[in-house]
């Protein structure tokens, strides 16, 4: 329901335009009525209304004067002008204080019918973004204290969570607007918000339910999944029971983006409803066959054997494709094998070589395909840092970027920044930044009289500001305090 605030002076006609606002629009409720501009402006602090259908000439403050001080007041409120006057200075003013309409006096009304039904779509339209926005908020923060009020009309409401990819993160959802704008086609008989998930995979359609239709939701859900796989090739939804506070949404999230967390399988695109927690915090186990194979995984691993280590992935593929794991058990004995095996080891490298994997024949082959370099390369690593540096050193007096590093190098800008990382514990940039900066203080050590700027302009920082800047950031001082405290 909308809710309106009539002022005309005249107790007659402002009877009768309350009595034609309602018969225009049937969601539009008058619940107030005021014959001036100051009383309808002191109503106004007590007595929220969505918009205002108001005079211009009044006694006490007229139209105009309200407009412009209700609007400080209330600023999201929208007005219509009903006035017997034509006279463009009017116009132009309302137009100025942003009116939605200027209507004349006697009403018409089919015109104001096609106003109202305008002003409660961008009503409608602002109150579902408001809410998109404090849904996502409060799952942001995690915090059952922070609440907020559903649509008071909403009988009870199901909520679905609709995931693009095997993840929650490393993967980009539809668009808000472009997904609501689907939700709301395929469920034309409901209201609905789209909001977005605490992870850019993932959005969360928040569906309103009368008494009933919670029985035909899920055969809504089947089919709108199947319009999901043919905008994107690996969707996932899952939804809940009907609910009837928004304290329950932020524990029906969790749940649902769990139970894809824990149901998701490779190359199979599902539709669930989950009517209640399964997994909590436990771990899914894995079996006797494939902790047995995660062994000799890493044993081939470790050895270097390319050929057998295929093999073994191959086997261990089709287990689990005989098995139906789901992609959260994969993870974790990838995880498990290429963390033991390889010193070069990133959490996010797992997840990388899963989210392209259609099938569970694509995963041996792109684990595979993952591992072989790194297994050439895992022996190596201090002859790698000593290249870095020797080539960190030969180039201290001037700029180097990551692709001119992983070209000279024959390394990919990935690995490079993995070994340093683990090295260093830096990036890169950071490392070379730092030799920089021991070489500018051996600089002012060795020579006293020696200028900033001097320093800089050796060390191939574009100007005396940025280094001065990098310099404090890695010893907490400036140039000139390091040199005035070596000199006292």
């Amino acid at each position: 329901m909308f809710y309106a605030m009539v002022i005309e002076d005249s107790k007659p006609i402002a009877r009768d335009i309350k009595r034609q606002v309602e018969a225009a629009h049937p969601r539009v409720r008058v619940t107030a009525v005021v014959y001036n501009g100051l009383e309808a402006l002191q109503l106004l602090k007590e007595h929220p209304v969505d918009l205002v259908i108001t005079d211009i000439r009044m006694p006490r403050m007229d139209g105009l004067t309200f407009i412009a001080e209700a609007k400080r007041l209330r600023p999201q409120l929208k007005f219509v002008i009903l006035s017997g006057y034509s006279d463009f200075d009017y116009a132009r003013q309302a137009i100025q204080l942003g009116v939605s309409e200027y209507l004349l006096k006697p009403l018409v009304q089919s015109e104001l019918s096609t106003i109202l039904e305008r002003l409660v779509s961008e009503i409608e339209t602002k109150r579902r973004i408001e809410l998109a926005d404090q849904i996502a908020y409060n799952l942001s923060q995690e915090d059952p204290n922070k609440t907020f009020e559903m649509p008071g009309h909403w009988q009870g409401f199901c909520l679905a969570v609709i995931r693009f990819g095997y993840f929650k993160t490393g993967n980009i959802a539809l668009n808000r607007e472009e997904l609501e704008h689907h939700v709301r086609n395929h469920f034309s008989d409901l209201e609905c918000i789209v909001a977005d998930s605490p992870g850019e995979a993932e959005k969360i359609a928040v569906l309103a339910l009368s008494e009933g239709q919670s029985q035909s939701i899920d055969e809504n859900m089947m089919t709108f999944h199947a319009f999901l796989k043919s905008v994107h090739p690996l969707p996932f939804l899952a939804y809940s029971p009907e609910a009837t506070s928004s304290h329950q949404i932020a524990p029906l999230y969790r749940m649902l983006s769990r139970h894809l967390d824990h149901q998701v399988k490779p190359g199979m695109p599902q539709c669930w409803y989950v009517e209640r927690e399964l997994y909590g915090n436990r771990m899914q186990n894995s079996d006797s066959f494939e902790e047995r194979a995660k062994t000799k995984c890493i044993a081939l691993i470790k050895n270097g054997r390319q050929s057998a280590l295929e093999e073994e992935l191959d086997a261990l593929a089709k287990h689990w494709e005989s098995t139906r794991a789901s992609i959260f058990q994969i993870k974790a004995g990838l995880n498990a094998m290429f963390h033991a095996a390889l010193p070069m080891y990133h959490p996010d490298m797992v997840d990388e070589l899963l989210s392209t994997c259609e099938s569970y024949a694509d995963i041996s082959r792109k684990a595979m395909d993952k591992l072989s370099p790194l297994m050439e390369q895992s022996e190596p690593r201090g002859q790698i840092i000593q290249q870095i540096d020797d080539f960190f050193r030969a180039n201290l007096h001037r700029h180097i970027n990551m692709q001119e590093l992983s070209e000279n190098l024959n390394y990919s800008a990935t690995y490079i920044i993995r070994v340093v990382k683990q090295s260093r514990g830096m990036t890169p940039i950071e490392y070379f930044n730092k030799m920089k900066i021991d070489e500018a203080k051996k600089m002012l050590d060795s020579n006293e009289n020696i200028m900033v700027k001097d320093i800089a302009d050796a060390l191939g920082f574009t100007n005396q500001h940025y280094f001065s800047k990098v310099f404090k950031q890695y010893t907490g001082c400036t140039p000139s305090e390091y040199k005035n405290r070596r000199t006292h």
